[in-house]
């Protein structure tokens, strides 16, 4: 049957491979394991006939010569490697009666699809989903592969970041992904190297491959193995053996990020030295002026400094001052040069910026000025400077002068495009209070085809934000006959709460809805909905439904989800346990189901093994990990939340920027787990990281609040340390840099109380009462300063029915912003008002009201 099945082509070829092969074995003696690996050697052999005479030993040694021929395979001499090579391709490609059938194909469509590395590399992403079987025939594909075609192969595997060794690891195939990802080590794929950094580590191997490493980087001097093993020694801690290797790279970039976590100031001030201030050269002027302050070099900072009066601002056009300007005033700023940044600014033009870093330390009537200015002076098609000021006439509370500006934008919009006009004007008819104007609006805009409604249903119902869009569709299905503007006043009674449990799971037992654009059903978007009006219920159903056999892993977490929520926790396992098996890649199902038996039987033997593999799964992918790392916090996971994102920070690749967000993260739960010495040094580095042009803080006031937040951590950490002096030092700079960043006296307040410091504590909270107090003279309708002004009375002065007055106030100028409602629940919560408090919070959400 195998004969003619496969008569004819390469089938015929192999056939005739195995029965040479097979005559061989049975017409030689069994050689010996020193006569195989003197065969070994005899390939490269200068003689023909020597090398002839080891190939036909080797062959009829059969599976016993191929471990050898594995390793000769990789010879660093040509010819043993060539020899190996083309005798285990012999071996590997011989079918015989006992090879299955599915594995025959494969091997067939491998060898078919030579020079096709995107052919080959799906053939074997289809040999490892077979299982067991055909995971050890994968990696003999690859040995019997060329240098070339082996690289290439590899890289279509990585396409995907990898995806395949998350699906091995899934499925407790670990060694298999090792073993795939020392083949890419070969081949020097740099993307495998944060995966296999996390493989080893999590192996407890990591010592070991350090110096293996470490070994080989001596010996052959590779950059690929520099930068492997400084990916090793960074997860290791080992931050001085990184700069080293990062050093051997000659990876000038690396290197200096490195030297920052290390804080050689003397080496990086050396490194980062430049002749004058080009946009190109900005961001080492940057990490050499923070060298220099650490080091304390006075005259060279001044020197440095000197650089910026060569500087001439060219504007962009059409009136539009230097980017350049603003590149230069964001490192003076970063470099605590406050008043100096804000008067390069002054000189260059860059109002916006100014505006904003004026208001942040508290000289808001002079930043209202500017804006003013530079809103009546900007002319032409461009209305960037006039829509800052209308946002910032809403911050201020001065309604009516943005109520006049909105009315003029109205009339001439420039070249501002109609969809982004649309959600502007919107957006500030709802905080106008004119929500039926704003309605009218999106009704005329409903009538153009080419409107992106969803994008408008999300301005106009910010409660729902994206499930406005899901919402609307489910609306259209439910009762097709309703016009658009009842359509709109429903959509608005479910973001209101005014829909009970019954309407709402009468809403998503319909026919899943598709996108407009390439009809993929929504199933994820009406699975959220699901739990976040916690309809079990319907979960049940929907998880029911055959309709939804096909709905990816992520809506079956939802529905998981809302009965996990309900302490449904066999159902919530079983549900997880699905979207597990949908997406074994994803690490979240696979957790959460562990935890859900884990619910249901504390001593089930598998849970540790589960939430091990859990964290194993992503590897070294860090977007999988930051994700799973957000999903475990937000379900109140905050040790196991802890672990991914301390992996992400050991995975970091210190180049990218990526590590930004990842260190500010891990700063923020560091002060929470009471290290702020570890936060502060997160926080500097950081620092450092956004001093190129292309990258940097999303508002402008954070150029002035974590040069502020670094002192303030500090101070913490010498307080911590019994260093009173060194403390008050920092806490005087954190304040003079970011005056009203309410987080200095929330912070400090409480430990200045503990060390009887109760004068200091005292005047530290009437300073920056004060500041805000001023603010509200001049602006009684600033809502951020009433918000401020209540934290401080409920957190510091415990004084709650003033914090009360000072909350309801903030939420009455700003109703939809979720912090002031968080914070006015708290205060509710506080003077023992929880049903309130419960309101509040359903109000910040959109929620229907709870029964009772």
């Amino acid at each position: 049957m195998v004969t003619r099945r496969f008569r004819s082509g390469v089938l015929g070829a192999l056939l005739l491979v195995f029965g040479a092969w097979s005559d061989s074995r049975l017409r030689a003696d069994p050689p010996s394991d020193e006569e195989l690996r003197r065969a070994i050697e005899d390939l490269g052999h200068e003689r023909f006939a020597v090398r002839q005479r080891a190939l036909k030993l080797l062959e009829a040694a059969g599976d016993r010569a191929e471990p050898l021929l594995r390793a000769a395979a990789r010879s660093d001499v040509p010819e043993i490697e060539r020899q190996a090579r083309l005798l285990l391709e012999r071996l590997i490609f011989r079918i015989t009666p006992d090879t299955p059938p599915e594995i025959a194909q494969r091997l067939i469509r491998f060898h078919q699809a030579a020079g096709r590395s995107a052919h080959q590399a799906q053939v074997l992403r289809e040999l490892l989903e077979l299982g067991d079987s055909a995971h050890e025939q994968v990696l003999r594909l690859l040995d019997a592969s060329s240098v070339d075609q082996r690289r290439w192969i590899l890289d279509e595997l990585s396409r995907d970041d990898w995806r395949i060794l998350s699906s091995l690891v899934a499925r407790g195939h670990d060694d298999i992904a090792l073993e795939l990802m020392n083949e890419a080590l070969d081949a020097q794929l740099t993307s495998v190297i944060p995966h296999l950094v996390g493989a080893v580590a999590q192996r407890g191997q990591l010592d070991l491959w350090l110096a293996d490493f470490q070994k080989r980087l001596d010996r052959r001097s590779l950059t690929f193995d520099a930068r492997v093993l400084t990916s090793l020694a960074l997860h290791r801690g080992d931050v001085e053996r990184a700069r080293d290797a990062a050093r051997r790279a000659n990876d000038a970039a690396l290197l200096r990020q490195l030297l920052i976590e290390t804080e050689q100031w003397s080496e990086l001030a050396e490194a980062t030295a430049v002749r004058s201030l080009t946009p190109s050269t900005m961001g080492d002027w940057g990490l050499r002026l923070a060298a220099l302050r650490h080091l304390g070099r006075q005259d060279d900072w001044t020197q440095e400094l000197a650089l910026l009066d060569d500087v001439r601002f060219e504007p962009r056009g059409r009136g539009r001052p230097s980017r350049t300007s603003w590149n230069l005033a964001k490192i003076l700023l970063l470099n605590e040069q406050t008043e100096r940044a804000l008067e390069f600014l002054s000189k260059s033009g860059e109002s916006r910026a100014l505006v904003e870093l004026k208001a942040a330390r508290g000289d808001v009537r002079e930043a209202l000025q500017l804006s003013e200015a530079a809103a009546h002076a900007e002319q032409g098609g461009r209305l960037a400077a006039r829509l800052a000021h209308v946002d910032f006439l809403f911050r201020l509370g001065l309604i009516e002068q943005a109520r006049t500006w909105v009315e003029r934008l109205n009339t001439h919009r420039g070249e501002i495009p109609e969809s982004l006009w649309l959600e502007s004007k919107i957006a500030w008819l709802i905080r106008l209070g004119m929500r039926e104007e704003a309605k009218r609006v999106v009704l005329a805009a409903s009538e153009s085809p080419e409107t992106r409604l969803g994008a408008l249903l999300a301005v106009l119902e910010p409660r729902l934000g994206a499930d406005a869009d899901i919402c609307w569709r489910l609306l259209a299905q439910l009762d097709p006959e309703n016009s658009t503007e009842q359509r709109l006043d429903r959509l608005h009674d479910i973001a209101s709460g005014r829909c009970d449990l019954k309407e709402l799971e009468r809403l998503v037992r319909q026919r899943v809805p598709v996108t407009e654009l390439n009809g993929v059903k929504q199933y994820e978007a009406v699975a959220r909905l699901v739990a976040r009006w916690g309809l079990v219920q319907t979960a049940r159903e929907l998880l029911n439904d055959p309709t939804w056999e096909e709905a990816p892993a992520e809506a079956v977490v939802w529905l998981g989800d809302t009965l996990a929520d309900h302490r449904h926790w066999a159902e919530a396992a079983a549900a997880y346990r699905r979207a597990w098996q949908r997406e074994r890649t994803a690490p979240l199902p696979l957790f959460l189901h562990a935890d859900a038996i884990r619910r249901l039987n504390p001593q089930h033997p598998e849970i540790l093994a589960w939430i091990q593999r859990s964290h194993r799964i992503p590897l070294g992918n860090l977007g999988t990990r930051q994700a799973f790392y957000a999903a475990l916090r937000s379900r109140g996971f905050a040790d196991d939340a802890f672990e991914e994102l301390w992996t992400c920070y050991r995975l970091r690749d210190v180049g990218t920027s990526s590590i930004i967000e990842v260190s500010d993260e891990l700063a923020r739960q560091q002060v929470r787990r009471g290290k702020p010495e570890e936060a502060a040094a997160l926080t500097q580095r950081n620092i450092l990281r956004v001093m190129p042009p292309s990258r940097g803080y999303v508002r402008y006031e954070a150029y002035l609040h974590m040069p502020a937040m670094l002192r303030l951590l500090r101070a913490m950490a010498f307080y911590k340390q019994g260093d009173a002096t060194a403390a008050q030092k920092e806490a005087e700079l954190a304040e003079s840099l970011s005056p009203l960043l309410g987080e200095i006296p929330l912070r400090l307040v409480p430990v200045l109380r503990q060390r009887g410091e109760g004068a200091a504590a005292e005047q530290m909270l009437d300073r920056f009462s004060e500041r805000w107090q001023r603010i509200l003279a001049d602006f009684p309708d600033h809502a951020e300063a009433h918000h401020q002004l209540a934290r401080f009375d409920l957190f510091l002065r415990q004084q709650a029915g003033r914090a009360l007055e000072s909350a309801r106030k903030a939420v009455e100028l700003d109703p939809l912003n979720p912090t002031y409602l968080e914070t006015l629940a708290e205060v509710q919560y506080q003077i023992g008002k929880p049903q309130e408090a419960v309101a509040t919070i359903q109000r910040c959400c959109g929620l229907p009201k709870a029964d009772g």
